[in-house]
C-alpha cells in the first residue's frame, strides 16, 4: 500500500494527425483545434494528438454545515458555500462530457448534482474514510490523527476510525470497476478529500501526498492517471 507526448512539434506533414506542409502560396493550416473557442482546454491536446484520452476527475465535495451532534457522514451542504460551487460548475476545470458517479453521502450528492445536468449514478463505496463518534476542536489535532492514519495504513489511529487499509481495499476494486465500465469516457467522481488521497496514491504508485490533502478546498478537483 503506497498511501503511507506533449506531442513534438512536426515540420513535414505526412504523419496521420499532421495536417500536412502549407502550401507556399497558400494559408496556413490549422491543426485541429485550431480556432475552437468552445473548447474547454483539457480537451485540446486530444485534438492537437489525435487520440482520445479518457481521463479521471476527482471532485471534493463543496463546504458542509458543521454539526457536532450529527456523523460527518450525514452532513448536508453549507449555504454560505454555494458560490464557490458554482464557480467551479462554470469554470474550465471540468469535463463538458462525462461519465458522473458519486459518493452517498448527502454533501457529496449535492454538490454532484449542482455540478452537472447529467445522471448521476450513486456508488457506495466511494464513502469517505469511516470515522465515526469523534469530534476534533482543534483542526490541528484532527490533521495529526489523518496523518498517523496514513503513516500506519494497517491500524486504527483512532479507536473509532477504520484502518486506511481497509478504505483502499473497498474504494479501489470499485473505482477500477467503473473505469473499465467507461474505457473511452471522461469519469468524473464525486467524493471525499482522505479517499481521493488514498486512490490518488493507489493509482499513481507514489506516496500519498498529504500537502495536497491538505491544501484540498471545499470543492475542488484533481484530475489524475487512470491507472
Amino acid at each position: 500500500m503506497r498511501v503511507g507526448d506533449q506531442a513534438r512539434p512536426r515540420d513535414q506533414g505526412h504523419e496521420p494527425d499532421h495536417p500536412g506542409p502549407r502550401r507556399p502560396d497558400g494559408p496556413a493550416r490549422l491543426h485541429p483545434g485550431d480556432g475552437r473557442t468552445d473548447l474547454p482546454a483539457a480537451a485540446l491536446p486530444r485534438l492537437l494528438t489525435g487520440r482520445v484520452v479518457a481521463r479521471l476527475y476527482l471532485v471534493r465535495h463543496a463546504r458542509p454545515r458543521v454539526d457536532p451532534a450529527l456523523p460527518a457522514d450525514r452532513w448536508e451542504l453549507d449555504p454560505a458555500g454555494l458560490p464557490d460551487l458554482a464557480a467551479l460548475a462554470v469554470s474550465e476545470r471540468l469535463p463538458r462530457r462525462a461519465r458522473w458517479y458519486s459518493s452517498p453521502e448527502p454533501k457529496a450528492l449535492a454538490t454532484a448534482r449542482r455540478l452537472t445536468t447529467t445522471p448521476v449514478r450513486v456508488a457506495p463505496d466511494l464513502v469517505e474514510h469511516r470515522r465515526e463518534a469523534r469530534w476534533f476542536d482543534d483542526r490541528g489535532d484532527f490533521h495529526d490523527a489523518v496523518r498517523r492514519a496514513f503513516a500506519r495504513p494497517g491500524e486504527r489511529s483512532m479507536p473509532e476510525w477504520e484502518p486506511l487499509a481497509d478504505l483502499e481495499a473497498r474504494l479501489v476494486p470499485a473505482v477500477r470497476e467503473i473505469l473499465a465500465r467507461h474505457p473511452v469516457d471522461d469519469v468524473v467522481l464525486v467524493g471525499h478529500g482522505t479517499a481521493w488521497t488514498v486512490l490518488r496514491a493507489a493509482l499513481t504508485g507514489e506516496p500519498a501526498d498529504l500537502d495536497a490533502w491538505a491544501a484540498l478546498r471545499m470543492p475542488d478537483v484533481w484530475e489524475v492517471p487512470r491507472g
